[in-house]
């Protein structure tokens, strides 16, 4: 009905009601008259209910505004009513919501557990790197989404640092990401330079070389020395940095004093590196916590860091070494229909504190079947819990490692696992571990250690390999790359130098005798 017309009807009926009022003593002819008349003003309001209930059920409420306010009354949603009603409604319902926001206010901060949960979801709806997935699954997380097809390779390097981590990886869409960065060392210096230079990345001749991520597992020096060298002197531009939550002794990132104190120069000068990092010419790096779930998605590919959370934080002695390997994450890298698991030091499930067993409850127990494992702790055997090791079911492993042979007897010489391959033929290569540590440790790493009771195939140490880069190809064919590879000689394995030919091919030269690196090169903190 036109808008005119129910004006019109309106006058009408109010007409015709006021005659019939006037008119009631008269006689019933008058009466019946009036009965008419309503009846008939009846039936054209049905109608015009009729045609609103119509037009609501569009979503709209015809050419009317949702809200009218006149002198006296005001219509909401086509509901007449008065002023002071519709301001009671409307105080209520503010009263509610503030209600609500107390309690909610108050059980945020008394509660932990909702407080984290509700940072959780904060984080995966609103940060575009974050995002509730679980990982595993061949082609896409625990909610069954797609990761995509990639339009390039994956490349994972564990560049030679002696005792400690430095993890390069080259993601599909050229992106890339550092875990951790060694000892504070003249030699690491050194292999960074060379390394990051043969790729065009140093900042001395690339100054808009960029590293997207760069993530800390833990604070020991052997994981954070070098990465404000990193930070400082290779690349010009750091997007996004993942550190713990821990202060330093300079810096508090944000952290209140519940936060543990890290009194460590070298995770000092780590964070001042990352404080002052930008991303680009106007603005400073992006500083993020590890904490909870983390996803990093990109074209073809996803990054899940399965982090510790805030209580975990709070809660730990920064003078026990446990409480701080057991800060590191399980890093799940998924990509051409490969997975790759980073561990950091996390140890095993025996030790109360594990990451290992974090990141196995985190999951739920979902499946789970992944290709490449960097071995936890240098190989220690506090890390690499069986249970862990059945669980990831990887097929090549890494161990980041250097130091000095013990040749004292504190640690027994033991056979090596180096590959299924040479185990079954009988070839060994015996190995003490390093003075220092006693890493890698005879329980993980050992021709009859977890590593190959776990159905590990190969076996990688940069001790002996120097850099391992790991490829997984568009068409998810892995390919390991080694500076040093193992070789059969008589049933002793040794490692024989790998170099280039001028046709691009690779040739093993001549055997011989890998060098191991000294403590003495170690530079002193300040």
């Amino acid at each position: 009905m036109a808008k005119g017309a129910e004006n019109k009807s309106e006058t009408k009926k109010t007409t015709s009601t006021t005659k019939s009022g006037k008119s009631s003593a008269n006689g019933s002819s008058k009466t019946k008259s009036s009965t008419s008349m309503k009846s008939a003003s009846t039936k054209s309001a049905k109608k015009k209910g009729s045609s609103r209930t119509k037009t609501e059920e569009k979503g709209n409420y015809g050419d009317k505004p949702l809200v009218e306010v006149g002198k006296k009354h005001v219509k909401v949603a086509g509901v007449k009513m008065k002023k002071k009603t519709a301001l009671k409604i409307a105080l209520a319902l503010i009263a509610i919501v503030l209600v609500a926001a107390i309690v909610f206010v108050v059980v945020y901060l008394a509660k932990p557990d909702f407080k984290n949960a509700v940072r959780e979801w904060w984080h995966y709806t609103f940060d575009k790197d974050s995002a509730n997935n679980n990982g595993g699954g061949s082609n896409g997380g625990s909610n069954g989404t797609p990761i995509g097809e990639s339009k390039g390779s994956l490349t994972i390097t564990a560049i030679n640092v002696g005792q400690g981590d430095a993890i390069f990886i080259e993601l599909p869409d050229g992106k890339k990401m550092i875990v951790d960065g060694g000892e504070n060392r003249n030699d690491n210096k050194k292999a960074f330079k060379e390394f990051f230079g043969a790729k065009g990345l140093l900042k001395s001749e690339n100054n808009k070389s960029l590293v997207d991520y760069v993530v800390l597992t833990h604070t020991d020096s052997d994981h954070c020395g070098d990465l404000d060298y990193i930070l400082t002197d290779i690349f010009a531009y750091a997007d996004k940095i993942y550190v713990p939550k821990l202060r330093s002794n300079e810096y508090s990132i944000n952290l209140s004093a519940d936060y543990p104190l890290q009194v460590s120069s070298a995770y000092n000068n780590f964070l001042k590196a990352a404080t002052n990092a930008r991303k680009d010419d106007k603005n400073n790096a992006d500083i993020k916590y590890l904490e909870n779930k983390i996803t990093i998605e990109g074209e073809g590919y996803r990054i899940t860091m399965y982090c510790r959370n805030d209580n975990y934080y709070k809660a730990i002695d920064v003078k026990e070494a446990h409480d701080i390997n057991d800060v590191s994450p399980i890093i799940v890298i998924e990509c051409n229909n490969r997975k790759v698991v980073l561990t950091g030091d996390a140890n095993a499930s025996h030790i109360k504190t594990s990451s290992e067993k974090n990141f196995i409850e985190q999951m739920n127990g979902e499946s789970f079947d992944a290709d490449i494992l960097k071995v936890a702790h240098h190989g220690g055997k506090d890390s690499s819990g069986i249970d862990f090791l059945n669980y990831v079911k990887c097929e090549y492993a890494i161990i980041s490692v250097g130091g000095t042979q013990d040749t004292e007897g504190e640690y027994s010489e033991y056979s090596l696992f180096v590959s299924e391959e040479f185990k079954k033929v009988g070839a060994e290569f015996l190995l003490r571990p390093n003075k220092k540590y006693g890493h890698p440790s005879q329980e993980v790493a050992a021709i009859d250690g977890r590593l190959s009771q776990s159905g590990v195939q190969n076996l990688y140490v940069t001790w002996f390999c120097g850099n391992v880069t790991c490829n997984i190809s568009k068409e998810g064919n892995i390919s390991v790359m080694t500076e040093f590879a193992a070789s059969n000689n008589d049933g002793v394995v040794v490692f024989v130098k790998i170099e280039a030919t001028e046709s691009g091919l690779l040739k093993s030269c001549d055997i011989i005798i890998v060098e191991t690196r000294k403590e003495e090169n170690q530079v002193e903190e300040i």
